[in-house]
């Protein structure tokens, strides 16, 4: 898949989920726990070459998925009116500008969300206050204002802006433009 191309995921490939709740020839899962409702399943690839905690010196490759949850019958009309299959480029397909970004904060998106897990230590990250981080990711419109990667809140503006600084040094330093 190409980085930064939104596809609609293909839910056959999902470990674990139990086939009969797969819309039959579309994308469309059923939600087990709400009768009538169901979602598709949104991913793109994105390349960090900050990973690890090392500006810059290490690559890996993520996968950022998003699930776009509504009506069953609405989900059928916007899938069939748009010719929607597995593996298709959303945005091409749809004719909308969307990009999926992750939205990292210190407050909870829905009731009994659980905080970011590091997944080697099994420790919960925290801000340097101490408060848990809760992660999320949103389909917005491409070029909107918070069409960004990260979202942070809870953190003083001025440490922010300090971050976001910093970052744009090291990567016009290591480009060459100064």
């Amino acid at each position: 898949m190409k980085p930064n191309v939104i596809y609609v995921s293909d839910p056959t490939t999902v470990e674990g989920l139990d086939p009969a709740r797969i819309v039959p020839g579309t994308p469309i899962v059923l939600n087990a726990n709400k009768p009538g409702f169901a979602s598709i399943s949104l991913e793109k690839t994105l390349f960090d070459l900050g990973a690890g905690g090392r500006e810059g010196g290490f690559l890996s490759e993520k996968r950022v998925v998003h699930f776009v949850g509504g009506p069953v019958e609405d989900l059928k009309h916007f899938v069939e009116s748009n010719n929607l299959k597995a593996g298709d480029d959303f945005n091409a397909k749809t004719g909308m500008k969307k990009d999926i970004v992750i939205k990292e904060s210190t407050t909870p998106p829905y009731e009994g969300a659980t905080g970011k897990i590091n997944p080697t230590t099994n420790e919960a990250f925290v801000t340097e206050e101490g408060e848990a981080i809760y992660r999320t990711t949103l389909l917005i419109d491409k070029g909107h204002p918070d069409c960004f990667n990260l979202i942070l809140k809870g953190i003083s503006e001025s440490v922010l802006a300090e971050r976001m600084a910093e970052r744009a040094f090291n990567t016009s330093e290591s480009s060459g433009v100064r």
